[in-house]
């Protein structure tokens, strides 16, 4: 499969996923995720929302990213959100927000594994460079800067 790029460029994809990951990772991923409906729906609290199951779920699916990093910087965005956007008194109320920052979370943590899954990011296998940028780079020595720049293919903001 192959797009081109505004400035020409080709770029050839697979339909394989970025990383190849262990069977093993991807099935406690999606347990993981699985756990999230059982509780609400097998939930023997009053307030299914209030679960703690439910956040501990959310930290553990974070470290699923692979990267420290990403990990503390996800957890560090949840407990933002949780300290800005968490309004409500009551604790049913309050209880929910905080499910749905940790929902916002999930959907942030499968973005990030889409380099496991495959749905939306392909590997690239291949970059053709336009023929602009080609002949701007021969033109100014090989330089890739120079020749992006008088191609049109780099600003300066």
């Amino acid at each position: 499969m192959a797009r081109i790029e505004k400035d020409g460029t080709k770029i050839y994809q697979t339909e394989d996923r970025q990383y190849k990951v262990k069977e093993q990772l991807l099935n406690t991923m999606f347990d993981t995720i699985h756990g999230f409906k059982d509780i609400i729906v097998s939930s023997s609290h009053t307030d299914p929302y209030g679960d703690p199951r439910i956040d501990a779920l959310t930290l553990l699916l974070t470290t699923f990213t692979l990267s420290e990093t990403e990990c503390l910087s996800l957890i560090g965005l949840r407990d933002e959100m949780i300290k800005n956007e968490v309004t409500a008194t009551n604790t049913q109320d309050k209880n929910r927000e905080i499910f749905n920052i940790n929902i916002k979370i999930l959907a942030k943590c499968m973005s990030n594994f889409d380099n496991y899954f495959g749905i939306k990011k392909r590997q690239e296998i291949m970059r053709i460079e336009s023929p602009k940028i080609q002949k701007a780079k021969e033109e100014f020595g090989g330089d890739e800067y120079l020749g992006l720049m008088f191609a049109g293919g780099v600003t300066n903001d």
